[in-house]
């Protein structure tokens, strides 16, 4: 990962890095367990309670020693990009999760190794295995949906688009910028935030068959 183009200025800590990280595990853990509920009457379930169990250990992993205010400003955080996917039914929600959750996961990796390279030391160690096997999770539980509704995928694709760009937004809040904030010493940094989690976005939708 080339680094040349980041403002170090706007790198998190490690130490508001990893509160973040939990938090997204176990907001997944949750978000998971409730779908698994709703879809308890489709053949999704079983796959969405596989997810919700990788989420779990994933957030058993990660070492949340770090100080209250920054476990509060990363709850904070997560539950605002919570609050801007919501869906309006349980496919909206599930895509979101998959989605945002991806999305959010993504840019919080490339920001820890980002401070990692910045600070001349070893990556922070991340759950990744877990990540990816709960993303594989949810996957199949869409190609459970897609095959009991052949007309889901074209409302679903447009409703992805619509989450990929409010998780860009959120994403600039990660670098301590307000949404509709400018600020021109920060624009490579976010060029590069962005288009790294829109490439592993599209990567994610192409792997469910939809048009990112």
């Amino acid at each position: 990962m080339a680094t040349s183009s980041v403002n170090p200025q706007f790198i998190p800590s490690i130490a508001r890095l990893r509160a973040l990280e939990a938090a997204i595990f176990s907001r997944g853990e949750q978000e998971a367990a409730k779908l698994a509920g709703d879809f308890v009457d489709s053949g999704a379930c079983e796959s969405i309670a596989a997810a919700r169990d990788e989420f779990a250990a994933a957030a058993a992993e990660v070492d949340t020693k770090t100080e209250a205010g920054d476990i509060r400003t990363a709850d904070a955080s997560v539950d605002a990009l919570r609050t801007a996917v919501a869906g309006h039914d349980r496919q909206e929600e599930l895509l979101s999760l998959h989605i945002a959750l991806g999305f959010a996961v993504d840019a919080v990796t490339l920001l820890l190794g980002a401070r990692a390279e910045l600070s001349g030391t070893e990556a922070e160690p991340t759950a990744s295995e877990r990540i990816a096997s709960a993303q594989e999770s949810l996957a199949a539980a869409f190609d459970a949906l897609f095959a009991d509704d052949t007309l889901l995928d074209d409302r679903l694709a447009m409703w992805g688009r619509r989450v990929a760009g409010d998780c860009a937004v959120w994403a600039r809040t990660l670098l301590g910028l307000e949404s509709d904030e400018t600020k021109p010493e920060a624009d490579e940094t976010v060029e590069w935030l962005v288009s790294h989690c829109f490439s592993e976005h599209s990567r994610r939708m192409n792997k469910l068959k939809l048009a990112a």
